[in-house]
C-alpha cells in the first residue's frame, strides 16, 4: 500500500498586532507559544512541515529542541516575502513549495493554536489516505467546533488552484465556506480548548490558564 504524501503549512508569519509583540516568542508549558504547534505537527503522521515565517523574525521562537538531529529532518523554514501583504499570501507560499514536494495534499496550522493534538492532525490524515485508497476524490477533511470549520484543516491538491487564487487577509477556510460542490468532510469535535488560538494578551492569560490533556 503505498500511501499518499502529505505536508503540514505551519503559519507562523502573521504580524501580531493584536498583541502587540510578536506572541510566537511568549513563554507557554515551559516553551515558546509558536513551538508548541509546531512540535505537535513533527510528533504526526505528516511527511513534512513547512514552517511559513517572515525573514526578519526567522527561528528565535522556535525551542532549541526542534533544532536536533531527530526534530530537524521534519520541517524545513520558509521565508515569505510579502507576508505582510495578508495571510492568503503566506498561505500561497507555502503551496508553492508543496508542489514542488508533489504531495497530494496540506494541513493548515496556525502557530497560535497551541493545543491542537497530533490525534486531530493523524484523523485528518487517516481519512483522506482511506478515502484515497478508495478511489474516492477527496478535496478536503476539515476540522469543525459547533458546526464551524476551523484549522486544522486537510487541503487536497485539487485545491491548490483556489488557494493560489486567495487574496489579503483571506485564509483557506474561505473556499470552503458555502460550497457545496467541493468533496470531503468535517470532524466535529467538542472541546473548544483544542481551537483556543493566541491573538490578544487575553487570550494569551487565558493560555496560561489552560492544560494539555
Amino acid at each position: 500500500m503505498i500511501l499518499e504524501k502529505i505536508a503540514g503549512i505551519l503559519l507562523a508569519a502573521g504580524k501580531s498586532n493584536r498583541m502587540g509583540r510578536s506572541k510566537l516568542h511568549l513563554p507557554l508549558e515551559g516553551k515558546p507559544l509558536g513551538s508548541l504547534a509546531l512540535k505537535t505537527a513533527i510528533a504526526s503522521k505528516l511527511d513534512h512541515t513547512l514552517v511559513m515565517m517572515k525573514e526578519e523574525i526567522a527561528t528565535a521562537w522556535i525551542d532549541s529542541e526542534m533544532f536536533d538531529h531527530v526534530h530537524q529532518k521534519r520541517w524545513s523554514p520558509i521565508y515569505c516575502s510579502d507576508a505582510e501583504r495578508g495571510q492568503a499570501h503566506t498561505i500561497k507560499c507555502g503551496i508553492k513549495v508543496a508542489q514542488l514536494m508533489n504531495v497530494k495534499a496540506v494541513i493548515i496550522i496556525l502557530a497560535d493554536q497551541p493545543f491542537i493534538e497530533v490525534g486531530m492532525l493523524n484523523h485528518l490524515i487517516e481519512e483522506f489516505q482511506k478515502r484515497m485508497e478508495m478511489g474516492q476524490t477527496v478535496d478536503f477533511i476539515a476540522s469543525s467546533f459547533k458546526g464551524r470549520i476551523q484549522p486544522p484543516m486537510l487541503m487536497a491538491s485539487t485545491l491548490f488552484p483556489a488557494l493560489m487564487e486567495l487574496e489579503g487577509d483571506q485564509g483557506a477556510r474561505a473556499i470552503l465556506r458555502d460550497n457545496s460542490a467541493l468533496r470531503g468532510m468535517c470532524v466535529e469535535y467538542d472541546n473548544w480548548q483544542l481551537f483556543h488560538d493566541v491573538d490578544t494578551k487575553e487570550d494569551y492569560e487565558k493560555a496560561k490558564g489552560l492544560n494539555r490533556w
